[in-house]
């Protein structure tokens, strides 16, 4: 069966390869499959002989990682343990490093020359990010100018900071201006990214602060009382939170049961604290164990080991939950995620939509996602936004922003909130399909759910609700009545950094024994089989150290 995602992909190719232009900007949503479009462009500007080599330039070490995998399902060999050591290993296609590594120390002015001694396409990844801290815009502006070709990616091209991004260009109201563009309306209707339904939460709140004591519910609390209100609604000790994961728990089931079998669930919570209390909670909830990834466990410039592990073993798990600390936003890839909820006190469009995009990456089932959100004004109309987009299919995002100041992450607070007592959350309407379903419509699918029992008890009760909705409609109708790249698909592959260090510590474990058992020097050897393959061990290609380990069985006989 085609991928879908080859459609767009084929035509951006071609599109670029029309172009023939130095910079380029692709924004595509989340899921949607930007990272093997260009990693296929690459392949097609190498079969013309227009580049030589590919430097990815990432904002996390997760990604970076993650980029490398999916070059060696194409068959490209891109090496993510280059921290600059000098030149890339002879036999690689090129590296991926991470923004803070490329602006550290003199680094921005070392990859500037290995970028200039062969034609190279550089991609910026996310490139959202270089504002982050400018340091990153210097490195990329310095190491990148030499590059034969250029291209930048998100998912999300607007800074709620409003800070300019380097190389890109901005139309005269200050939005930046995409080469290409595929949006999540586009996305669905090719059946490239799931369709999502909101679930929107109300729940009453009361807290205390420097003011004194104050009270709101979701859906009246006023702009100034947001964090607060968040704060004690997501306060695990408190009712409106538990009683969240158990709405979530079992819609979760419900997907598990009458369609993906292995669906996992999302939270994504404000802090470190806060996530491993939620862990604690719905490990009690369903009885297994939940895994949790956060900053502690992170390190942009190191192996980040635990995190990478902690994904990619949940990944391949059954396990129901996983809980995160802005870990999992963007670039992360688990397709059997299907549930989420939204327990963030960020509530910028941008961030939204990077969370948005961990449950709608397709994995083969048809499903629906679900996401959990309090019913604040602002996250509501994201979602109806984001459902719009979806059903209709026809609007992009155009609005700036960078110009909508309420919609900005807010400096911390100085006072303190104590949360004193909040609610069991309420469902306060339901967003699907473009259409906002209200509480009592809901009940009354409910309602019709129980009578019938059996299999429709495992139906979403907003897909009952618009059943019955058409139903009353139809009732009151009844009486009116260009240069073409094929991407290729192949089976996944080790990496080359996973060949060439699974070579290598067979190679030491050889040489330490041969050493041990004859008294010789460990230099020695290493020194006698770097004379004889012409390189040394650090560097050598995979050609060279199989040679090695062919010596040392035949020669040493170890």
């Amino acid at each position: 069966m085609t991928d879908p995602r080859t459609l767009w992909q084929e035509d951006f190719i071609s599109k670029y390869m029309m172009d023939n232009q130095r910079d380029w900007l692709l924004t595509a949503t989340p899921g949607s499959g930007k990272t093997r479009a260009v990693l296929s462009l690459y392949l097609a500007l190498k079969d013309q002989s227009e580049v030589e080599q590919l430097l990815v330039v990432v904002p996390t070490q997760r990604i970076r990682y993650q980029w490398s995998r999916a070059a060696a399902e194409l068959k490209i060999d891109l090496t993510a343990q280059h921290d600059y050591a000098g030149p890339f290993p002879l036999d690689v296609d090129g590296g991926v490093i991470t923004y803070s590594r490329l602006a550290f120390g003199q680094n921005a002015d070392l990859y500037r020359s290995l970028i200039a001694r062969k034609r190279t396409l550089v991609v910026l990844d996310e490139i959202h990010h270089i504002a982050d801290d400018a340091a990153w815009g210097r490195g990329v502006l310095t190491a990148a100018e030499p590059a034969t070709r250029r291209v930048a990616l998100s998912g999300t091209p607007f800074r709620s900071d409003g800070n300019p991004i380097p190389l890109i260009t901005y139309n005269s109201e200050g939005l930046a201006e995409a080469d290409y563009t595929i949006t999540y309306g586009e996305a669905v209707r090719q059946g490239i990214c799931r369709t999502i339904r909101f679930e929107i939460m109300d729940g009453e709140a009361q807290w205390c602060r420097g003011e004194g004591e104050r009270a709101a519910t979701a859906k009246t609390v006023t702009e100034k009382d947001q964090s607060a209100l968040l704060t004690t609604l997501y306060a695990s000790n408190q009712l409106w939170i538990p009683s969240i994961f158990r709405a979530a728990d079992a819609d979760l089931d419900r997907i598990r049961t009458e369609e993906k079998p292995n669906a996992g669930g999302l939270v994504v919570a404000q802090d470190i604290q806060t996530a491993k209390q939620y862990q604690k909670l719905l490990g009690q909830l369903t009885g297994e164990p939940v895994a949790i990834v956060h900053s502690s466990n992170k390190d942009d410039d190191g192996p980040n080991d635990d995190n990478n592990r902690i994904i990619d073993d949940y990944n391949k798990s059954q396990t129901k939950w996983i809980v995160a600390v802005n870990m999992i936003s963007e670039g992360v890839d688990i397709p059997r995620l299907a549930v989420l909820v939204f327990a963030s006190r960020t509530l910028t469009e941008m961030w939204f939509r990077q969370v948005t995009g961990r449950v709608v990456r397709m994995d083969g089932e048809l499903l629906t996602a679900t996401m959990f959100i309090p019913a604040i004004p602002l996250l509501v109309q994201y979602a109806e936004k984001i459902e719009q987009e979806s059903d209709i299919g026809l609007q992009e995002r155009t609005k700036e922003l960078q110009e909508q100041y309420d919609t900005e992450r807010k400096p911390l607070e100085l006072d303190i909130t104590i949360p004193i007592a909040s609610s069991a959350a309420e469902r306060d309407s339901v967003i699907a399909s473009g259409t906002d379903y209200q509480a009592d419509e809901l009940a009354n699918a409910q309602q019709l759910k129980i009578r019938a029992g059996g299999s429709a008890l495992n139906f979403h009760d907003a897909d009952v609700a618009r059943i019955l909705r058409l139903d009353r409609e139809q009732r009151g109708l009844d009486e009116k009545r260009v240069t073409h790249v094929t991407i290729s698909q192949p089976p996944t592959q080790f990496t080359g950094d996973q060949l060439r260090s699974a070579l290598k510590a067979e190679i030491n474990r050889r040489v330490k024994r041969y050493c041990y058992i004859t008294n010789t020097p460990y230099e020695a050897v290493h020194g006698d089989l770097n004379q004889r393959c012409g390189d040394k061990t650090k560097t050598a290609t995979v050609e060279t150290l199989k040679k090695r380990l062919e010596i040392l069985k035949t020669e040493y006989q170890y």
